[in-house]
């Protein structure tokens, strides 16, 4: 979730060239586990974003049901 986000960050910030640093994970749930085979979902949503920062709320889902998000 958080490379996803990272990738997110890059085409909206339209900042060739940067590398986003993942700083912390806050109240996640991890609700189902992925095996290997298994299609997973990424949503991502910018929340918030400053200069030099970025919040972003994200959800991981595997066949359609919820394996991880925040509480």
């Amino acid at each position: 979730m958080a490379q996803t986000a990272g990738i997110l960050l890059n085409r909206v910030a339209k900042v060739a060239g940067v590398i986003p640093y993942f700083m912390t994970i806050d109240k996640v749930k991890f609700r189902k586990l992925v095996k290997p085979g298994d299609q997973m979902r990424i949503e991502v949503e910018l929340t918030n974003i400053r200069s030099k920062s970025a919040k972003f709320q994200a959800k991981a889902l595997v066949d359609g049901v919820l394996a991880s998000e925040p509480k």
